[in-house]
């Protein structure tokens, strides 16, 4: 009986359980039905408006929150002294962020700067520099992010303040910008530089090419001389440059092309211009000679001109036979000049020197001589020293600026000694 019962039981409950799965089709539609007419009340917007206000509030409540210490923290940590020393006596803490944000800037600068020095101070090619310029550009983008203030403003005072302890200091950063501004011109430089370089490199190739199509002796010739001119150029492009280092490689390389191509005639042509260079500087020396007497200072002039027209001809090498001995033959014309032109400036200076120690003597007669009595021992002592200043008078050179003046005083000086024997 009491399974029966229980079994029952289970029964009972599983039909429970079941019973409402299985609708009748008209019951179903009676819900429907109902469902449509009489729908759920959802939540009204004068409901939900409450919730969607809360939520704002709450949302500027916490903006406000935040706000506040942060925009405290921005205005404590603006690289001003006047704010940053109040701050950095009492509370250093808040000072951390922009403190770390120097930090950062400043490894980095340090660290895309040492980059740039690399490269443009051991370039081995042009890109090199040309990343060079960039990473210092880079570089100098970090250190300009750093305020230019005190170090102790900045980053507490020795740039430690017990829980912070910074590798950034002022020396260091003043360096650093000296060192970007010396990095900047040499790359100002070497960009200058580098344009000339490639300047003189185009030319050369259209003289090379004027050169090879030219058919006129005298065309040549100028061609020849413009080729030597860039060649020379070359040498003016700084050698602490890359490109004036660049520059020194391909002038030997151009100056074995420009013998290659032009040979003979540039030697000619070379022999031609050191003779005529030489014959420019000896006329200007005849000109300068011709209207003598001159000074010490003019007749050195005129040496100058005739050892610069030796000089000339001393460029012409021994190699060239026939330039050689026409060149020797000159210099020997112009060797004897160049003495007679020294000759003529020593004797100006003896005979400046000698009249000058003559006017001495007659200052010291008249000075010693002014309250002198005519005795007959006097006037001996009087008429030798005049005969002394007279004899030093007369070896002046006639050919010199001072003979006129001296023969002056001559003339005074014999008058002197006749007006003293008379007495």
């Amino acid at each position: 009986m009491f399974f029966k019962t229980v079994f029952r039981k289970k029964k009972g409950n599983n039909s429970l359980e079941l019973a409402p799965q299985k609708t009748e089709p008209k019951t179903r539609l009676e819900q429907l039905e109902e469902e449509i007419n009489n729908p759920k009340t959802k939540d009204s917007p004068q409901k939900q408006k409450p919730k969607f206000k809360s939520s704002i509030k709450r949302l500027i409540i916490t903006c406000i929150g935040l706000g506040i210490p942060i925009g405290f923290l921005y205005i404590v940590n603006l690289p001003y002294a006047a704010i940053r020393r109040p701050i950095n006596n009492h509370a250093p803490v808040l000072l951390l962020p922009s403190q770390i944000i120097v930090e950062n800037n400043f490894k980095k600068a340090l660290n895309l700067t040492e980059q740039a020095e690399q490269l443009i101070d051991n370039a081995t090619d042009f890109p090199d520099l040309e990343l060079g310029s960039q990473r210092l550009q880079e570089g100098k983008i970090y250190l300009d992010n750093i305020p230019i203030i005190a170090q102790q403003e900045l980053m507490g005072y020795g740039g430690s303040r017990f829980f912070y302890r910074s590798s950034f200091s002022g020396s260091q950063f003043l360096e650093m910008r000296r060192k970007v501004g010396e990095l900047e011109a040499k790359i100002f430089q070497g960009n200058n530089a580098k344009t000339t370089l490639n300047r003189l490199e185009t030319q050369l190739t259209e003289i090379k090419n004027q050169y090879q199509n030219s058919n006129s002796d005298q065309e040549r010739r100028q061609i020849i001389q413009q080729w030597r001119t860039m060649l020379n150029e070359f040498n003016l492009i700084s050698p602490s440059t890359f490109a004036g280092t660049i520059a020194q490689q391909k002038l030997v390389a151009h100056q074995l092309d420009f013998e290659d191509m032009v040979g003979f005639s540039a030697n000619n042509e070379r022999l031609a211009t050191f003779v005529s260079t030489a014959q420019d500087f000896a006329n200007l020396a005849k000109v300068r000679s011709q209207n003598s007497p001159y000074t010490v200072s003019e007749w050195s002039d005129i040496e100058d001109f005739w050892q610069k027209a030796i000089n000339e001809l001393n460029k012409i090498p021994s190699t060239d036979l026939e330039g050689y001995r026409q060149a020797n033959r000159i210099i020997v014309e112009y060797e004897d000049s160049l003495r007679d032109v020294r000759l003529r400036k020593e004797r100006e200076e003896n005979s400046l020197r000698n009249f000058n120690k003559a006017e001495d003597l007659i200052n010291n007669y008249r000075s010693s001589t002014v309250n002198m009595e005519d005795s007959p021992n006097n006037i001996n002592r009087r008429i030798v020293q005049i005969q002394e200043i007279i004899n030093i008078l007369q070896d002046i050179d006639p050919n010199s600026t001072s003979y006129a003046e001296a023969q002056m005083l001559i003339s005074d000086a014999q008058n002197q000694i006749n007006s003293l024997k008379s007495r």
